[in-house]
């Protein structure tokens, strides 16, 4: 199996895919019929929902890569400014009314 990963007849998956009208047991019959000897035991545990979970993980997983830094970045520069004016005084609003004296530091943190 481990000799056939990236052996991929497209061709004959497609043509699986239409006459039997499911991508994952296409697929399966496909890889079967690269690995005969291990075509009984393939579908084990390859199901619908094991194939599109694991391909959200593995989106989620690249997406945080991406995303993680950012927002690291984003908490790194507000709690910069959040320091610099701790101690500038300002009016806070609630609903657009004006409430308690704060801080521009304290509201840049809430």
């Amino acid at each position: 199996m481990e000799a056939n990963l990236t052996n991929i007849d497209y061709s004959l998956a497609a043509a699986e895919e239409k006459k039997r009208r499911h991508d994952v047991m296409a697929h399966v019959h496909t890889f079967g019929v690269c690995c005969p000897s291990a075509a009984p035991i393939i579908h084990l545990g390859a199901t619908s929902c094991y194939v599109g979970d694991n391909t959200d993980l593995i989106v989620l997983r690249d997406a945080f890569s991406i995303i993680l830094p950012k927002v690291a970045r984003c908490i790194q520069r507000l709690s910069k400014f959040a320091d610099q004016y701790k101690d500038l005084p300002t009016l806070g609003f609630t609903h657009y009314q004006p409430a308690q004296l704060t801080t521009v530091g304290k509201r840049a943190c809430s």
